[in-house]
């Protein structure tokens, strides 16, 4: 199974961070609201402002996939080890 690099813009009210984590996923890469979805777990996010930048359903955080990268195997292990 491939893994992938995400990285993840969250809007936060008056803050914005960046999360990065690996992750194997079930969707195609390149489709953002896919990816936010495995991501975020929530079914429902909305584009509503048409930039990306997805709204959660359940709460006012806004997301945006800001990077996706294959992960070759042997590299997760040392990925995991500085990204965590």
């Amino acid at each position: 199974m491939k893994r992938y690099l995400v990285v993840v813009k969250t809007y936060d009210g008056e803050f914005e961070y960046l999360d990065k984590t690996i992750m194997a996923l079930d969707c195609d890469p390149s489709d953002s609201k896919q990816v936010l979805i495995e991501y975020t777990g929530d079914e429902e996010l909305k584009d509503e402002d048409g930039y990306g930048r997805y709204t959660s359903g359940s709460d006012y955080r806004q997301y945006l996939l800001y990077h996706t990268k294959e992960v070759k195997e042997e590299h997760v292990e040392i990925l995991t080890e500085y990204l965590f």
